[in-house]
C-alpha cells in the first residue's frame, strides 16, 4: 500500500514515545516530595481561584488554588512557592499542592 508520496506506507510510519496511563512506577515522579518552584502563568484568577503553572527544576506543573486558600492574593507570576505532588487516586490524576509562599 503506497501513500500520497508514493512511498511504501511501512516506510513512512514514525514510531512516538507516548507515556502509558500509569505512571506510578515512573522513577523521575517526584510524588510526595517537599519541592520549591516559581509561578511562571497564571491562566486564570476570578471567583473560582487561580489556576497556572509553577516550573521547578526544568519542569512546569499544572496548579490551581481554591478561591479560600489563605494566601491568594500573594500567588502572582515571579512568586516562589513550596509544593508538593499529591499521588494519583483512583480514577484522578497527580497534582500539585502549594504548601507555603516562600519570601
Amino acid at each position: 500500500m503506497k501513500n500520497f508520496e508514493g512511498k511504501d506506507i511501512a516506510e513512512s510510519i514514525e514510531v512516538l514515545n507516548f507515556p502509558t496511563q500509569n505512571n506510578s512506577n515512573n522513577n523521575n515522579s517526584q510524588t510526595g516530595e517537599s519541592l520549591e518552584g516559581e509561578i511562571v502563568k497564571i491562566l486564570h484568577d476570578n471567583e473560582r481561584g487561580k489556576v497556572g503553572f509553577i516550573k521547578s527544576n526544568g519542569k512546569e506543573y499544572y496548579f490551581s488554588v481554591n478561591p479560600n486558600y489563605h494566601s491568594i492574593s500573594k500567588i502572582a507570576v515571579g512568586t516562589n512557592v513550596a509544593f508538593e505532588i499529591k499521588p494519583a487516586t483512583n480514577d484522578k490524576k497527580e497534582h500539585i499542592r502549594i504548601k507555603k509562599i516562600i519570601e
